[in-house]
């Protein structure tokens, strides 16, 4: 088949992907949220080289999942943007009305009062600046704070070069920032190495224990809408 009838073919499928014929919860979810399901030629493109050598693109039920939750995926990948943002701009704002006293006084007990400690906070505030005065647009702003606070140590030329190779973008890695950063500072003759990360151990198990128990909450309600579904789903067949 050749690429231009395979794009015909994905996007017949992304038409026709709200049918919910014998589709798993998360496709009927999201035709519930009315999330698009969107399929263009790079789509098509990294399906086919990600599923060569195998029959994946013959069986249209796998194809239509996958472009489900592809697209699922990237919008809860926004909605994470959105957040640490939010948090951001939060602690931006916080910061601004305390003292020099006070300020000193909540980053030493940041991890006492939030999920996170100072180091973490510390970059979602200059992530959440960087966005603030367009230095990283919102629109091409990563998924991932950590991603996200790499792109703000580049300076403004490094991020005009991120952004003309596409490195500036929502789904982009943080391998793939690491290795741009490198690359230009390499080309540039500079031999500085991405910056280690500053958090620290007890930092880090603070986080784990903090997301940990928010995906114990997140799991927990998932069950319980799940159980709703299934009621409803009786008292609809009667």
């Amino acid at each position: 088949m050749s690429p231009k009838a395979k794009l015909s073919t994905l996007k017949r499928l992304a038409e026709n992907a709200l049918d919910g014929h014998d589709l798993p919860d998360l496709r009927q979810e999201q035709a519930t949220r009315e999330i698009p399901v969107l399929v263009d030629e790079s789509t098509m493109t990294v399906i086919t080289d990600v599923f060569q050598g195998t029959t994946f693109m013959d069986d249209p039920d796998k194809v239509r999942l996958l472009l489900s939750v592809r697209s699922e995926v990237r919008a809860e990948w926004a909605s994470a943007r959105n957040s640490f943002l939010a948090i951001g701009k939060a602690l931006l704002l916080l910061q601004s009305k305390l003292t020099k006293a006070e300020l000193r006084r909540l980053k030493e007990g940041s991890e006492r009062l939030f999920p996170f400690g100072e180091a973490v906070a510390s970059q979602l505030r200059k992530v959440a600046t960087a966005v603030a005065e367009g230095r990283i647009p919102l629109s091409e702003c990563p998924g991932s704070y950590a991603t996200a606070y790499l792109l703000t140590t580049l300076d403004d030329r490094e991020l005009e070069q991120a952004r003309a190779a596409r490195v500036m973008r929502i789904d982009v890695t943080r391998a793939e920032v690491a290795e741009f950063r490198r690359s230009i500072r390499r080309g540039n003759g500079e031999e500085s190495a991405i910056p280690k990360s500053t958090v620290t151990l007890p930092e880090l198990r603070a986080e784990y224990r903090a997301l940990t128990e928010q995906v114990r909450t997140l799991l927990l309600e998932a069950r319980q809408k799940q159980q709703r579904r299934h009621e409803i789903a009786r008292l609809i067949t009667g």
